[in-house]
């Protein structure tokens, strides 16, 4: 586990990734695990995607990862019953 913090419209966030972070080749698993975060817990399906996201090991840009640019797709499946 690594702890990470990630930064979407200068705001900084912090994440416990569910995998070690070792190397750029983690870069697009640990941004895909913010973005699942920042869509849950910080009301991102508010947001107009696409969102850049800056990854680092502490909350400043010093320590700065990775930048991606992330997109997302809504998918919206509506079920229906006959009452």
């Amino acid at each position: 586990m690594t702890k990470i913090f990630y930064n979407v419209h200068d705001q900084w966030h912090e994440l416990e990734l569910t995998f070690d972070f070792k190397s750029e080749a983690d870069l697009i698993p640990a941004i895909k695990e913010c973005a699942n975060d920042y869509w849950h817990y910080h009301n991102a399906w508010q947001v107009k995607w696409p969102l850049n996201f800056i990854l680092s090991t502490s909350q400043n840009f010093e320590n700065k990862i990775g930048e991606v640019y992330v997109d997302a797709e809504e998918i919206v499946n509506f079920h229906c019953t006959i009452v």
